[in-house]
């Protein structure tokens, strides 16, 4: 019984993740097209406004099979991607910051909490600053302007430990983004973003998103191809904050045996 109902909280909190992504897809592209995101939902097509079941998470776009229900025209699968990569971060985000205990138990301490919140708010901004930039090569500085203080308050109240790593992961991904400034100059852009990233990161953490998102970029480059900073960076952070509570231990006891 304790086990299906931790099933049911888990699909809650993936419906949760999809629903809050979804909005973030409409912040990141209504925002950078300058429209306002209190119109309600409609179809970029016919403009035809959608229905509740249409806007569903998930469920809208197969209900439909991927098309508009008023002019048929085919929507995008990122749009099901996006919320799908939502409610999958959400739900790992509980679990990575130990919310959610091995015998399937909920800890509500504070300190995971204020983590937990951490996590939630970096992973919001990654989805609307990538929406923008996929969508319209826009970076949303006043987004960053939003979430930096937030997550730089926040980071005092995880104890002192923790604060000090959140600091040493913001001047690396700093660090970083200074560096690569000197080769392009239009990455002054990504600064505050990097920032905020290495807040949550913190210092093993955002070493590790450089290495992941250094490899991308290498594997890319070999093939011909180019690939914004924001991506990589942004692909390697997200790596990193879901495999780095679970490496660190394990590196940090390799180095000490």
């Amino acid at each position: 019984m304790q086990i299906l109902f931790m099933i049911l909280w888990i699909f809650y909190l993936f419906m949760i993740g999809a629903t809050f992504a979804s909005f973030f897809n409409v912040v990141g592209i209504r925002t950078a097209d300058h429209i306002s995101i209190n119109r309600r939902s409609h179809c970029p097509k016919c403009d035809n406004t959608l229905r509740w079941i249409d806007i569903m998470p998930i469920f809208g776009w197969l209900i439909n099979r991927g098309k508009c229900h008023f002019c048929k025209e085919s929507i995008h699968i990122k749009y099901l991607l996006i919320e799908v990569f939502g409610g999958t971060v959400f739900v790992l985000s509980f679990i990575v910051c130990g919310y959610i205990r091995s015998d399937w138990t909920f800890d509500f301490s504070y300190q995971k909490i204020i983590r937990l919140i951490m996590y939630l708010l970096t992973v919001s901004l990654m989805m609307i600053i990538v929406v923008s930039e996929y969508e319209h090569h826009v970076t949303l500085k006043k987004v960053t302007y939003v979430f930096a203080p937030m997550l730089l308050i926040l980071s005092v109240f995880t104890g002192k430990d923790l604060f000090l790593q959140s600091m040493l992961g913001m001047g690396t991904m700093l660090v970083l983004n200074i560096v690569l400034m000197i080769y392009k100059k239009d990455l002054l852009k990504y600064l505050l973003y990097s920032a905020c990233l290495g807040i949550t990161l913190g210092f093993f953490g955002a070493i590790l998103a450089i290495l992941l998102g250094g490899l991308l970029h290498l594997i890319v480059k070999l093939c011909k191809k180019n690939i914004r900073y924001v991506y990589f960076i942004s692909i390697g952070s997200v790596i990193s904050l879901f495999t780095n509570p679970y490496l660190y231990p394990f590196i940090e006891k390799i180095f000490k045996g």
